[in-house]
């Protein structure tokens, strides 16, 4: 577990190994076509959400979650895939 800056214990290392596979996959998506990259991110477990699309937002939860993959999409590509 990480501590935060009073010493205490808060979140699961399996948190952010999650959120750091996340994020090396995330960076191989960009460039891609969309179905090929929502494929890949989905084979490798991880969930996908379309946030933005030809420039128009697309509704989303606020909450982190590690393994969930946000895609902004620009003509059928990947422009932006994130984890927040």
């Amino acid at each position: 577990m990480r501590v935060d800056g009073e010493g205490n214990s808060s979140v699961p290392d399996e948190f952010w190994e999650t959120a750091n596979r996340a994020r090396v996959l995330a960076a191989t998506l960009i460039g891609m076509g969309e179905s090929a990259a929502l494929a890949r991110a989905r084979t490798q477990g991880f969930a996908v959400h379309v946030q933005e699309r030809d420039g128009v937002a697309e509704p989303y939860r606020l909450s982190f979650d590690p393994s969930r993959i946000n895609f902004t999409i620009n003509d059928g590509v990947v422009t932006e895939a994130s984890v927040h």
